[in-house]
């Protein structure tokens, strides 16, 4: 059997029903539960629903059963959808007389429109108390958002302070190795000055280092 297609909008309804049914039958419980006329008419529009959505699909499966190969299909996936749709065909006539029965026994039911009102309200209580916990959790996630795009614009500014930081320890590294690279130069001026002028010239040197230094205490002090 060949694998179902993405492209093939069989399998697109095909969810649709299924999905669908799945919710009838739950409003059928609910309703079966709490006799709630709200959801026995929603319920029956459902019903309608699906009856609809089936005989377009029949008629689709007919027409591609006809010719099988324009639609490259096998006999075999043909015979599948048609028991699939006799499958939920039943399921839904089911449905069907299950709502039936839930409407005659309103009926007859001398507490029967009281309690359908009352079953009514409380689930209007329900759903506007629901509507308003959804409501309070938009506001939540609206404030929980502004908390994090604000903390995404420090996260930006504080990484261009790193940057910059970066960017001046650079550029103090570089002068330091200007400073590093002078600082030899002038040691080694130094130094050849001191080996031309030998014993005698470095001490004639410090003996006037020496009077400059005696020279400028005095001038200070004084």
């Amino acid at each position: 059997m060949a694998a179902p297609s993405s492209s093939d909008p069989f399998y697109v309804v095909k969810e649709e029903v299924n999905d669908t049914l799945k919710t009838a039958e739950r409003k059928y419980r609910q309703c079966k539960v709490s006799g709630s006329a709200t959801v026995l008419e929603e319920l029956k529009d459902d019903v309608e629903g699906l009856r609809y959505m089936l005989q377009e699909i029949k008629r689709s499966v007919d027409t591609a059963s006809k010719n099988p190969n324009r639609f490259r299909l096998t006999n075999a996936e043909i015979q599948d959808r048609k028991a699939w749709m006799d499958h939920v065909g039943q399921r839904v006539e089911q449905l069907s007389s299950n709502i039936w029965t839930i409407s005659q026994r309103s009926r007859v039911s001398p507490y029967g429109e009281t309690r359908n009102v009352e079953n009514d309200r409380f689930i209007e209580t329900e759903m506007s108390h629901q509507e308003q916990i959804v409501a309070r959790q938009d506001q939540d996630l609206d404030v929980l958002g502004d908390h994090v795009l604000r903390i995404g614009e420090l996260g930006r500014e504080m990484g261009q302070e790193l940057d910059v930081q970066g960017q001046l320890l650079d550029d103090f590294g570089y002068e330091m190795q200007g400073t590093q690279t002078r600082l030899a130069a002038a040691q080694r001026k130094v130094q050849y000055v001191l080996d031309r002028a030998g014993v005698k010239g470095q001490l004639a040197i410090i003996a006037i280092l020496v009077v400059v230094l005696v020279v400028l205490m005095v001038l200070i002090i004084s």
